[in-house]
């Protein structure tokens, strides 16, 4: 999922809130429309919505859908942080920063109304950019292998982690392959998953905790072929609970080579499993991920700051992997 709802149109900035009559108006309504919504009063704001949402969201049942994905991923609102109201031509933006149960991120809840009183977009998203996002990791965590591998996708930017930048859920989470693998592209790779380097090697676990979810049974994919399937997108794989609201998530891992269990016991750099193709991969790589809660589906990233690797050859105390680098857990003096 790339987005939770689809925006329509570009906004510009106006603050305007509590500066007149009308201005309440928009206030009390854009609260009014979040309390339905958080209510699960879902049929009177279908109704109002125009027929360009309707068009976009295709039936009201998705709209149902999408606020139980709310519930499960970001929780119940805790906290407004701030009300503005946003001009755009004829229509008007209310714009609800706020802070929800299970992510350490912002949200920015908007309702755009046409000057008609239709609802013309409803999207809930992170208030800042991920570049932007201050947030130090609680877990001391470790590179989750040995050896040298390549950081595929990763990175704060856009162009540096575009495999999951777009999909609010995964935004921090990184892919991992080996060195020797970086090589291939997808017109020239390998027919086999056992050509390439990293199909195989030992996955570590990256800190201390208890597992708290596992998959194994997910056959490992053709090289250039892709599991569809959306309940199978991680394909094999392993959560850690930190115990601190961090988890680590260990995905498309070998078919078979899970040997942990949930309630398990593991140790920082303990095998879990082995790099595989499983899942929504085309070929043999780590995914990794730091989470604020267990399901690899329906939890929100987080930055993993990693401690003592190096990254093309120079030692990195503390940090964010980043595309390009060429990166090497080192042992901590």
């Amino acid at each position: 999922m790339r987005k939770i709802l689809p925006a329509t149109m570009a906004l510009s900035l106006v603050w305007i809130a509590g500066a007149g009559a009308q201005d309440q108006s928009s206030l009390a309504l854009g609260r009014q429309l979040t309390q339905q919504f958080y209510a699960g009063q879902l049929e009177p704001l279908w109704e109002r919505m125009s027929d360009g949402l309707h068009n976009e969201l295709g039936a009201i049942e998705n709209f149902v859908k999408f606020r139980g994905t709310v519930r499960e991923m970001i929780g119940e609102e805790v906290e407004v942080v701030s009300e503005t109201i946003e001009g755009a031509g004829e229509q008007e933006v209310y714009v609800r920063r706020v802070k929800y149960e299970k992510s350490a991120e912002l949200f920015d809840l908007k309702w755009t109304i046409s000057s008609q009183g239709k609802i013309t977009d409803f999207n809930i998203r992170p208030a800042q950019p991920a570049a932007d996002f201050e947030y130090r990791t609680k877990t001391e965590l470790r590179l989750p292998f040995d050896g040298d591998w390549y950081v595929g996708s990763g990175g704060r930017k856009p162009e540096q982690n575009a495999n999951h930048h777009y999909d609010y859920k995964t935004r921090f989470d990184t892919d991992f392959v080996r060195v020797e693998d970086a090589r291939f592209d997808k017109n020239a790779a390998p027919q086999r998953n056992e050509d390439f380097a990293a199909f195989g090697q030992p996955i570590l676990a990256p800190a201390s905790g208890t597992i708290a979810m596992v998959r194994d049974g997910v056959p490992d994919n053709v090289p250039g072929q892709i599991n569809e399937k959306p309940e199978e997108r991680p394909g094999n794989f392993v959560v850690i609970d930190h115990g601190n609201g961090e988890y680590s998530l260990l995905a498309h891992l070998k078919n078979g080579s899970v040997k942990v269990r949930i309630g398990d016991k593991v140790t920082a750099g303990q095998k879990v499993g082995e790099c595989g193709n499983s899942g929504n991969t085309s070929g043999p790589h780590l995914h990794y991920g730091l989470r604020g809660g267990p399901s690899p589906d329906k939890s929100m990233s987080l930055p993993a700051q990693f401690l003592s690797y190096l990254a093309d050859g120079k030692l990195v105390r503390q940090g964010e992997v980043a595309q390009g680098q060429k990166v090497r857990h080192a042992k901590r003096e």
